[in-house]
């Protein structure tokens, strides 16, 4: 049998056995701040990416306060592409629009236009902006601006030809219903529009083919009904305006320019 250590031994051992443990745990920690540091700049960008996601909204998941702060955020960000900035501006201008603060929007708008003066959907947002605040001349002159760069999208003609209506030029908003039509034969919207256009200028029955075919497309739109029953009932047939009131105010009963029309 061994003889026991002597206690200076003991401790030269302990000694050598807390600097082994001190140095492991120095190794530990540079490691940890080593991963730490590494992992920051992806954590960063998954940051930025999910605030462009936000900012965009394409889903609308995000209430426009949510949606407005998240893109102030990427708007803050020094290292956003112009296209980036672009769309940020314009996606913060949909949100100010969303809460009818139009003179913030069209800032926003303004700016996307400036960093990006091909980008086509924020003219056409704009104008919608501008339309909002009762200013059709200008909703026109951004909708044509937005149709000269990208005349291939249906909804901008659709909202030139609201201005135009505004206006009172029906010739031309029906030609742009029209474009909008032919752009996407599918487009109730469009058909709905048209025909109100159609009875502003007393031609119900080209009206009532239009309203035919936008609730043919969408069984469930409610102001189509709606608006045939008007054009039914200018034409001195009742009996299908009262059917076309109660079918609007059954499908949209909530809504205040359904009520007390033919309704039993």
């Amino acid at each position: 049998m061994s003889p026991p250590a002597s206690h200076p031994a003991r401790l030269q051992r302990n000694h050598r056995a807390r600097a082994r443990a001190a140095q492991t745990l120095a190794i530990l920690c540079a490691a940890t701040a080593a991963l730490i540091v590494s992992l920051a700049p992806a954590n960063a960008q998954d940051v930025a990416e999910n605030d462009r996601r936000s900012c965009a909204n394409q889903d609308g998941a995000h209430a426009a306060e949510v949606q407005i702060a998240a893109c102030t955020r990427v708007l803050q960000t020094s290292s956003q592409t112009s296209q980036h900035t672009a769309a940020a501006f314009t996606s913060r201008g949909n949100a100010y629009r969303a809460q009818r603060d139009y003179d913030r929007a069209i800032a926003d708008y303004d700016q996307a236009i400036r960093v990006s003066p091909r980008r086509a959907n924020a003219y056409n947002n704009r104008g919608i902006a501008y339309r909002a605040k009762g200013d059709p001349a200008r909703a026109i002159a951004d909708y044509n601006e937005a149709i000269r760069l990208d005349p291939r999208v249906a909804s901008v003609f659709l909202n030139r030809g609201s201005a135009y209506a505004d206006q009172s030029d029906f010739a031309q908003a029906i030609a742009d219903y029209s474009e909008a039509i032919r752009l996407d034969p599918n487009f109730a919207r469009a058909f709905n529009n048209r025909g109100n256009a159609y009875r502003a200028q007393g031609d119900f029955i080209r009206a009532i083919a239009d309203y035919d075919a936008a609730i043919r497309i969408d069984p469930r739109y409610a102001n189509a009904y709606h608006n045939r029953g008007i054009a039914y009932r200018a034409s001195g047939d009742m009996d299908r305006a009262i059917a076309d009131f109660n079918e609007a105010n059954r499908l949209d009963p909530d809504n205040p320019d359904f009520a007390g029309f033919g309704l039993n």
